[in-house]
């Protein structure tokens, strides 16, 4: 059963140099099933249709935020996006979650490489707000190109950070 939702883009932020975060206000109901892991569809033109982790969502689920990063030699989804801008409407489907978090783990490493951190770091949020006992390696090719370091500063996670840059 389809959840459609017509939406808003309320803000994009410059993340990195190929990196943007998208935030989407939903027009009617707030969204349910915002836990980490979770994803949208996004409606695009040409019958486009591209699935984008959750990284950040309000908690009255009035708001989520997915990131983009811009794929030029892509199949059109990630340049589509990028051509958004704030308060212009957008069509979801969604959020639904195939990448739970285990629960209650002894230990957890979590390993995202470039953008494949989008649904990464709403897990590692939670397990630092939870007290779990974890590890998370952040691998990009470039330091300018961690779209999600400082977010991952801001968290204050200690020894159990690691960013890793190919170029150093």
């Amino acid at each position: 059963m389809s959840s459609k939702k017509q939406c808003r883009i309320s803000n994009i932020v410059k993340l990195s140099e190929d990196t943007s975060s998208f935030d989407i206000v939903s027009r009617d109901a707030p969204f349910k099933s915002l836990e980490p892991g979770a994803h949208i569809d996004v409606y695009l033109a040409a019958g486009m249709i591209r699935q984008y982790s959750i990284w950040d969502h309000a908690e009255d689920g009035k708001r989520l935020s997915i990131a983009v990063k811009r794929e030029d030699d892509g199949r059109g989804g990630s340049k589509a996006m990028h051509n958004f801008i704030s308060g212009e409407s957008i069509e979801i489907d969604g959020p639904r979650n195939n990448f739970k978090l285990i629960e209650k783990a002894p230990h957890y490493t979590l390993i995202a490489g470039g953008i494949g951190v989008t649904p990464i770091f709403p897990m590692v949020n939670q397990l630092h707000k939870d007290g779990a006992n974890f590890d998370v390696y952040y691998l990009v090719q470039k330091r300018e190109l961690a779209a999600f370091a400082a977010h991952f500063e801001v968290l204050n996670l200690g020894d159990s950070y690691h960013l890793h840059c190919d170029d150093e």
